[in-house]
């Protein structure tokens, strides 16, 4: 049972990871968009 909650939590730690790479990455789009169309 320990080991099936361990490999449960793995699984969220890095389905949380990739949402939050993503997350970061988005906003990084946003700020280049906007710094990008600043200067035009």
């Amino acid at each position: 049972m320990k080991k099936y909650l361990l490999v449960i939590c793995t699984l969220f730690a890095l389905s949380g990871c990739a949402t939050f790479e993503k997350g970061v990455t988005s906003v990084a789009d946003d700020i280049n968009r906007k710094v990008h169309g600043d200067f035009d």
